[in-house]
């Protein structure tokens, strides 16, 4: 039933999660992956629509709306899922690859062939490149040639860094050039490389916690005074006849009409909880850009942001309604 509801999906959404998948090391057959977010997702949206619908009862159009959006939400949450774990998976081999490529180095330098030295290097401590190294060693010793084996590696990681690296391993082969020190020299640029991301990674941290607090802190509570201060003007409002006072000058002073206040507190704190949900939603993804330069890397900050901005826009106006009526 899933394989013939994945089916029905565009070939590259398909293809985007097999590839997810296969960078994850799942091995599921990706129609049926996505057959199952189709129904779990479908699901799991009407489950929670006719709750919320029994809850708050909505307008036919809201509920609908609300069904779409839970189901976004569930088949983002689950490509997020696989992403992270494929990036966690691809900085787990970035940072073990220079020990690896040593270890390449000085097995050869020892007389070893060359797939004797990708299968001795593979070591228990470098979880899925040991895997990678193994099979590739493997696919070298039973006849097959040693680009197509190399550059069959990355296939399975991703990793522009170990794409790269092993292409110019390949290239370093077919040229005759000394292995063993094309290793060496490869994983000291590699370490290098790491050294500098470090110390940019250390600059721009300033930038990060600047918008971490901006974005957390600062707007849900202005977002609650500003609430608490238009829910007092109403109240104070109400309690007087301002139109009447219009015609009245005491003083030299004369007193204008305000007119009847049209917005309400409601409207106003929806406002605000929408506002906090889309600075929330694009200052995780600024944070993943100056983090790591990619925007799908902010998104695990995205609900700390939400649960922090909105925890404290509503503890801060229960805190202001208490003072105010000290």
């Amino acid at each position: 039933m899933y394989k013939s509801l994945g089916r029905h999906l565009p070939k590259r959404i398909r293809e985007g999660f097999g590839s997810l998948l296969e960078y994850s090391s799942i091995k599921y057959d990706p129609d049926k992956f996505t057959g199952f977010i189709i129904f779990f997702g479908v699901l799991i949206a009407v489950l929670i629509g006719f709750l919320l619908q029994l809850i708050f009862i909505f307008p036919l159009l809201v509920f609908g709306s609300l069904l779409a959006i839970v189901y976004i939400v569930f088949v983002l949450v689950i490509y997020m899922s696989l992403w992270f774990s494929a990036e966690s998976k691809s900085r787990f081999v970035e940072k073990i690859l220079p020990d690896a490529l040593n270890m390449m180095a000085v097995n050869i330098r020892s007389g070893l062939t060359t797939e004797k030295a990708f299968m001795l290097a593979a070591r228990p401590e470098f979880g899925p490149l040991e895997i990678e190294m193994r099979e590739a060693g493997k696919r070298i010793m039973s006849g097959e040639e040693v680009r197509s084996s190399l550059l069959k590696m990355p296939e399975k990681i991703k990793s522009d860094l170990f794409e790269k690296t092993i292409r110019l391993i390949v290239e370093g082969i077919e040229s005759g050039g000394e292995l063993a020190r094309l290793l060496e020299e490869t994983a000291s640029d590699i370490e290098r490389t790491r050294i500098i991301d470090a110390e940019i990674k250390a600059n721009v941290l300033m930038y990060v916690i600047f918008i971490f607090f901006a974005a957390g802190i600062a707007v849900p509570v202005i977002y609650s005074i500003s609430t608490n201060l238009v829910e007092v003007l109403i109240e104070q409002a109400s309690k007087y006849d301002i139109s009447s006072l219009a015609s009245q000058a005491s003083f030299g002073i004369s007193v204008k009409s305000f007119g009847q206040v049209s917005v309400s507190p409601n409207f106003l704190i929806i406002f605000s909880l929408l506002s906090m949900v889309v600075t929330s939603i694009f200052a995780g993804l600024i944070i993943g850009v100056i983090k790591d330069g990619k925007e799908k890397s902010g998104a695990k900050y995205i609900p700390i942001l939400l649960i922090l901005s909105v925890a404290l826009f509503f503890v801060t106006r229960i805190l202001l309604a208490g003072f105010i009526n000290i």
